[in-house]
């Protein structure tokens, strides 16, 4: 940092807490361009198969993702899957959990980022590597990133 009179320890917090403050606006638009990419981040829509909510969220990932939960109801409760993967806020959750369970570089291009995130989000951590986004897909959410 030019001009900084500042102690080793001192820059190294200062870079850590950018980085940390970048990193959470990156989550925040890479979350926002999942949800986009996968529902148009439609709250109101019914469940795909098996897959529900704005994050279209199966019940295998929401329960990988640690049964998180909308206003402290049970994980075991009847309604706490549709409750949360219908709640963007809880939905978005589930989301960070499953990335930070599963991340990795999908893509190969020595880099873990969102790329790789809405792979794992469609596919799964182990075969994440195998696919690539489907057309329609792939559309929204490079739309969504560039804007």
């Amino acid at each position: 940092m030019p001009n900084c009179k500042c102690s080793s320890v001192e820059t190294e917090n200062f870079q850590e807490h950018i980085s940390v403050v970048m990193s959470q606006e990156a989550d925040q638009k890479c979350l926002g361009c999942i949800c986009e990419a996968v529902s148009g981040c439609d709250t109101s829509s019914k469940c795909e198969g098996d897959k529900c909510g704005p994050y279209r969220i199966s019940p295998a990932y929401w329960a990988d993702a640690g049964k998180p939960t909308v206003n402290g109801e049970s994980p075991d409760g009847a309604t706490a899957y549709t409750n949360c993967v219908s709640d963007k806020s809880c939905a978005g959750s589930a989301v960070k959990a499953y990335m930070a369970k599963y991340k990795k570089d999908c893509n190969g291009d020595g880099v873990i980022d969102c790329d790789d995130f809405i792979l794992i989000h469609l596919f799964g951590g182990d075969a994440c590597t195998e696919h690539k986004l489907p057309g329609a897909v792939e559309s929204r959410y490079e739309k969504c990133m560039k804007g």
